[in-house]
């Protein structure tokens, strides 16, 4: 079946992950060097996982920003080291072309923001600590689009923004009690009015410009290429209730409903919650097409793998989410899989490719093994291989038409059933 791979990685916040070790040390006076000699490190487990995939089989790699904690730029640029090293994001390396970076609220240095300043300017010193190190995957603006091609034809479009324009900006006190705090400032020595008019705000937001471009792109993409956003932020609010001064997207709300308002599935992938949250919105006006987010955890807990399935006529089917996970031993192992779906049995006589159409006029409701299978549909539809065979059947289950006990297996393990 046609795929797409993705790699879906959260906040690193190095290098204050650096330091975690795998220890439960209740002896503090047990000699310094052991602890760190016998422990494991669950941010370095991690980068090893990531060396030693086999960086062809993705389509695009992505971060989805907090690299580093506080602002802290010096470390920013050491993060990004240690994801060149596990990545081979070496100068004139292919990788580089399909890897991205967004920032993070955590990546901005509050100090440096200065308001007579472009509001993304605080976003170039993380743009140029990349282009030094010659691999520059930073996205500042959300016109930054990568698209996957599969046999010729753009399969999934890849949308960058940037959630964080607001983070690091100023909050003035109210002009009435300005004057009031000028009177008590001046009769205190070494006071700085400054840090008493205002406080600096973490509130994320787009541009309505890089919303409306995207909205824009979105129009032109033909219906056959699937839409993804990768930004810092959820545009829905968390789970866990969270006080605190703007803490949600200010437009998200916009975001929400172009997308939704598009009629067709989308993705959107980000982090900052720290947790590995798949939610869908469902528009039942638009025929209930999902707007699927897909959150990645800190990296020291693990990462996303997705594959988006499509079949003959290169139609999205659905996604498969691949959760990764640190184990009690150090080790990064997948954990769950979570299916969703883009189409259903009402859309399939509309959708579904005309080979899976004639193959389900053969399928019956009982249970047949995928060998016996092959042989009797020879008679209706000589010539199927059992490969293709296996494709449009698994087209049919994403359809939710039929059954197919044992997916995870090889073929010849099926079990297959028509559903009523």
């Amino acid at each position: 079946m046609i795929s797409a791979k993705l790699l879906h990685l959260g906040d690193f916040h190095y290098p204050d992950n650096w330091k975690i070790d795998l220890i439960d040390l209740k002896d503090k006076c047990f000699p310094k060097g052991i602890p760190a000699a016998i422990s494991q490190n669950p941010l370095r487990s991690v980068l090893k996982k990531l060396s030693s995939f086999d960086k062809d089989e993705f389509d695009s790699i992505f971060f989805c920003g907090d690299l580093t904690s506080y602002g802290d730029i010096d470390a920013y640029g050491k993060c990004a080291l240690h994801i060149i090293n596990a990545l081979s994001l070496n100068k004139g390396s292919k990788n580089v072309n399909k890897t991205h970076v967004v920032a993070g609220n955590h990546d901005i240095d509050r100090l440096s923001v200065n308001e007579a300043n472009s509001i993304l300017e605080k976003f170039n010193c993380l743009e140029i600590t990349w282009s030094e190190l010659e691999a520059p995957i930073f996205s500042n603006q959300g016109n930054n689009i990568f698209k996957i091609i599969k046999n010729g034809k753009p399969v999934l479009s890849l949308f960058f923004m940037n959630s964080c324009i607001a983070c690091g900006e100023k909050r003035y006190i109210p002009q009435a009690y300005k004057k009031s705090y000028e009177a008590l400032l001046s009769a205190s020595e070494g006071a700085d009015p400054k840090s008493i008019f205002y406080e600096v705000l973490d509130t994320p937001a787009f541009l309505t410009d890089e919303i409306d471009a995207y909205s824009y792109n979105l129009d032109e993409l033909p219906a056959t290429c699937l839409p993804a956003i990768i930004a810092h932020h959820n545009i829905l609010p968390q789970k866990i209730p969270r006080i605190a001064l703007y803490s949600d997207v200010l437009n998200a709300g916009l975001l929400r409903g172009r997308l939704e308002a598009s009629g067709r599935p989308v993705l959107y992938f980000h982090g900052h919650i720290h947790s590995q949250e798949i939610e869908v919105i469902r528009n039942e006006k638009n025929g209930g097409e999902n707007v699927i987010l897909i959150s990645a955890p800190q990296i020291i807990e693990g990462f996303n793998i997705v594959w988006v399935e499509f079949n003959d006529d290169m139609l999205p089917l659905g996604c498969k989410i691949d959760l990764y996970n640190l184990s009690s031993t150090g080790e990064i192992e997948k954990t769950k899989r979570v299916k969703i779906s883009f189409v259903n049995s009402k859309t399939f006589n509309l959708k579904g490719s005309k080979k899976a159409v004639n193959l389900l006029e053969n399928i019956g409701t009982n249970e047949l093994f995928f060998l016996d299978f092959h042989k009797k549909i020879q008679s209706s539809i000589p010539r199927l291989s059992k490969n293709k065979l296996s494709d449009l059947l698994q087209e049919l289950s994403w359809f939710d038409l039929i059954s197919i006990e044992n997916v995870e297996h090889e073929f010849r393990h099926w079990r297959i059933k028509r559903i009523n």
